[in-house]
């Protein structure tokens, strides 16, 4: 959608700070008013986005589910392989999603739910869910890091963690790659 993918690139671009109904009209060649017709208010348009990103990230998730398919631990697997490709555009955005949530709680409703849900297919699939929610965890926190512009891995760590990560939630901790 035109108006989605010109709020993400102001988020992108400029931050979350700048994102306006204004701005968004603007960019797109709308009036305020035919830009409000869609999007009453800039919180409508933020739950938008934010269920735009949930979506694409699901996405996401099921076709590399699907890769993992038969194996065990094939969400975790499908998690770990997510987050280990998630580009740095998709950062940005989910940034600026984050510091635009933080106005509005409320908009944090729908990723919670997400989230939750990863989380109880991961641990309901795991033999050890103690053992597959301490290496989800790990997966998520570089993400989590770089998104908060906390610290960013140098791209070979953070290639050997994903490894290790994989390794482990596939039980081969014992192979050459997790010794690495």
């Amino acid at each position: 959608m035109e108006i989605l993918d010109a709020a993400e690139a102001l988020v992108r671009e400029r931050g979350a700070g700048h994102l306006t109904l204004d701005a968004v009209a603007a960019r797109v060649g709308y009036s305020k008013g035919g830009l409000i017709h869609r999007f009453p208010n800039k919180v409508a348009l933020i739950e938008a986005m934010i269920d735009r990103v949930i979506d694409e990230v699901d996405s996401e998730h099921r076709a590399l589910r699907a890769e993992t398919d038969g194996r065990a631990n094939a969400d975790l697997l499908a998690v770990i392989e997510r987050e280990r490709r998630m580009p740095e555009a998709d950062a940005d955005l989910r940034r600026g999603l984050l510091v635009a949530a933080a106005e509005q709680p409320d908009l944090l409703a729908r990723p919670r739910a997400y989230i939750a849900e990863r989380f109880r297919a991961v641990r309901e699939q795991a033999d050890d869910p103690v053992w597959a929610t301490l290496l989800l965890f790990a997966a998520e926190a570089p993400g989590l890091f770089e998104l908060m512009g906390l610290y960013e891995l140098p791209a070979d760590e953070r290639r050997a963690l994903f490894d290790r990560l994989a390794a482990l939630a596939a039980g081969n901790a014992d192979d050459e790659e997790a010794e690495a």
